[in-house]
């Protein structure tokens, strides 16, 4: 073969193995894409954050996410033992999503605001107790807390503002989801009541006397 043709044919060759070597190398140091955000509820912390989250949004779907099937929610004695209480002494999570969605989907409800403030502070503990618990025929790990409740619910009627004012506490306990792995969910509140006031007080309420009030 004239040896000129040869180098001829040779040096596209060259070029174009040289061109694909250093695309090769430009891909090997390109950053990985950044993962997916945490989902809220991927800590202890954030899944009541998320929780009173779901008040302020009126989001009955973001509420029912945070509550396990077996979810209940226990009324103080000061409330069921009133002479004008009228309800359980519990409530299961069909009853609560059910008075929730009554309190979201109110025209009169102008607005809602939540805080929920951790009342416990453990070392190494996440901030949490820990404790063991037999739900069903199963013995699961618990982590709760005593929470500072400070729930305000307002009411537009005949041109007025009424604020449902809730300065209480309670046990929150949280669990494991049973259906998402790395995700937390609520399994039981305690509602401990106002510290200073009774659902007979007419400046303020309890927490299950504002679910009293929208309860179907």
């Amino acid at each position: 073969m004239n040896p000129i043709v040869s180098g001829r044919l040779f040096l596209p060759v060259l070029v174009g193995g040289l061109l694909v070597l250093a695309g090769c190398s430009e891909d090997a140091t390109k950053p990985e894409p950044p993962g997916p955000e945490p989902h809220a509820r991927s800590t202890l912390a954030g899944t009541i954050e998320y929780f009173a989250q779901a008040h302020e949004n009126r989001d009955l779907e973001a509420y029912g996410e945070c509550l396990v099937s077996d979810y209940t929610f226990w009324f103080p004695e000061d409330d069921y033992a009133h002479p004008t209480w009228g309800w359980s002494l519990a409530i299961d999570l069909t009853e609560d999503l059910d008075v929730m969605d009554g309190m979201f989907a109110a025209e009169c409800v102008m607005d809602i605001r939540m805080t929920l403030t951790n009342y416990v502070a453990i070392p190494d503990s996440l901030d949490f107790y820990v404790a063991e618990e037999v739900i069903g025929v199963d013995t699961v790990t618990v982590f709760w807390a005593l929470f500072g409740v400070d729930l305000h619910v307002v009411e537009e009627t005949q041109d007025q503002e009424i604020d449902h004012w809730v300065d209480g506490r309670a046990n929150i306990y949280l669990r494991e989801d049973p259906n998402a792995n790395d995700l937390w969910t609520i399994w039981k509140i305690e509602d401990l009541g106002n510290d200073h006031k009774s659902m007979a007080a007419t400046e303020s309420t309890t927490w299950s006397g504002v679910k009293e009030m929208y309860r179907k």
